[in-house]
């Protein structure tokens, strides 16, 4: 190491001594932003999952809407002739 820089270590060295609650604040906000940073991270997977559970929810919506719709036209398919008879005065 240079001169200069264990000069520098020295003097920081020197006022972590005199001010220890220098080191203190320093480690509780190291802490805090960790804290932050692992609830983000949380706070997005749980937006990741509810998106997931969204889209999951909406096509089986889609489905079940695209099921109804083909059971209501096979029903018109089959009642297709018996309308045409009543309509026609074949009833």
């Amino acid at each position: 190491m240079s001169e200069r820089l264990m000069g520098m270590a020295r003097g920081a060295g020197q006022y972590i001594a005199k001010k220890p609650e220098v080191v203190g604040t320093a480690l509780k906000e190291y802490n805090t932003s960790r804290q932050a940073a692992a609830n983000r991270a949380l706070e997005r997977e749980a937006m990741q999952q509810g998106q997931r559970q969204f889209e999951e929810t909406m096509g089986l919506r889609k489905r079940e809407e695209e099921r109804e719709v083909e059971r209501q036209r096979r029903i018109a398919q089959m009642l297709a002739p018996l309308f045409q008879r009543i309509a026609g005065g074949q009833g």
